[in-house]
């Protein structure tokens, strides 16, 4: 992976996952057909149903990113676009430096 061979020659690796909310929460909607938008296939879905699973599975490939990145000590920050990414930098760079004093 390239992310881990860059970790191993000493760079530090920053991971930094930005999604709009409505990317990690869907929308409450009327919604009685889902449409990929690849292929442009329409599906029928239960939206509650559905919600719940991409829900899920949102946040479940994100805690296997985190897991897998910090297994070779790559940070992973998840913002959202909701929050103001300066802020959203700044506290992350202040909780680094504070770690790295800490070592």
């Amino acid at each position: 992976d390239a992310l881990t061979e860059l970790r191993y020659r000493g760079h530090d690796v920053l991971v930094f996952h930005i999604l709009d909310p409505r990317e990690v929460v869907l929308p409450e909607a009327d919604a009685r057909q889902f449409q990929d938008m690849e292929s442009g296939v329409r599906l029928p879905v239960v939206h509650e149903q559905m919600r719940e699973a991409y829900g899920n599975a949102v946040h479940a490939h994100m805690d296997t990113l985190h897991r897998q990145l910090g297994e070779h000590r790559i940070d992973y920050r998840f913002f959202d676009t909701s929050q103001p990414l300066d802020h959203a930098l700044f506290e992350y760079l202040t909780e680094r430096q504070y770690r790295m004093q800490a070592r």
